[in-house]
């Protein structure tokens, strides 16, 4: 037994195909937007969490008796699932505009959408610029929340856009939650998971780095860094080696040239080459002179 009837649910399908039009390329964003909508209509226990927020008095035009008509509605659902929803469409490409898709169901939050103001401006009626046939006022519960007699929150697994969608994750979905509504598998895509580009968890996984190498050590030390030591040393010593023999050797060199150029010492250089220049110019004389005498 559901409550809705075959009118209902084309009404629904009609409804949300403009939705589906939009993430229906990922098969669990659309699976997991369709259940909140699709257990508010037909969900034969949907009293446990959803709730009258304004009633009108109404007469029937068929029987003329007064009736209560529900303006304004309340939906208490879980938030984990509502954050789930959110996190399975955030990716998901609208194809005609090459942009994001979430935004445009956002309304006027646009691209400051998240997962609550996603479903509040889905639950927006005419009156405030939204398509919802009357308002829906959704109430978040999270876990940390004690638990309320009057109402027990909507509560499916939401299935993340990495995971493929099939007729019986939706059963077991609705299972967990206690429901079980046949109407909400129609028109279920089964095609697997979202793609990647508009899932991330849907992209292939690149191949893991290798291990890094195992330490090694030179007594407590670690091995590079004994190494690296032993080299800077190495360069030390051979620099400072070449430093102090450049020193070495340029004083040296200074000190002969101090020595050659002292005053008393270039002195008694001339002198002694001035006499030996003067002796052999004699001893040159005194040959010439024989000479012509023979």
């Amino acid at each position: 037994m559901f409550c809705c009837d075959h009118r209902q649910i084309t009404d629904l399908a009609v409804s949300f195909g403009q939705a589906l039009s939009l993430v229906g390329r990922c098969p669990s964003c659309a699976r997991n937007m369709r259940m909140v909508f699709c257990s508010l209509t037909c969900d034969p226990h949907h009293s446990a969490f959803l709730s009258a927020n304004t009633t009108i008095e109404h007469q029937s035009e068929e029987t003329g008796d007064n009736v209560t008509l529900i303006t304004a509605l309340n939906y208490h659902i879980s938030d984990s699932y509502v954050q789930g929803l959110y996190e399975s469409c955030s990716e998901v490409v609208n194809p005609s505009s090459n942009s994001l898709a979430l935004p445009t169901f956002c309304g006027s939050w646009g691209e400051d959408c998240n997962a609550h103001r996603l479903l509040d401006a889905m639950g927006l009626g005419a009156d405030h610029g939204g398509f919802s046939p009357f308002d829906i006022y959704f109430d978040y519960v999270t876990n940390d929340q004690p638990p309320s007699t009057e109402f027990e929150p909507f509560n499916p697994v939401a299935v993340a856009c990495y995971q493929p969608i099939s007729v019986s994750s939706v059963i077991l979905s609705l299972l967990f939650s206690g429901l079980f509504n046949s109407h909400c598998l129609l028109n279920q895509n089964t095609s697997g998971t979202c793609s990647c580009v508009d899932c991330t968890g849907s992209c292939p996984k690149p191949e893991p780095w290798p291990p890094l190498p195992e330490p090694w050590y030179i007594g407590s030390m670690d091995g590079l860094s004994f190494v690296m030591l032993i080299i800077f040393l190495s360069f030390s010593f051979v620099f400072l080696l070449a430093v102090t023999w450049k020193w070495h050797i340029e004083r040296r060199g200074k000190f002969f040239l101090n020595s050659f150029f002292d005053t008393d010492c270039l002195h008694l250089f001339i002198h002694r080459h001035t006499l030996r220049g003067i002796d052999g110019g004699k001893k040159g004389l005194l040959s010439l002179i024989v000479s012509h005498d023979r």
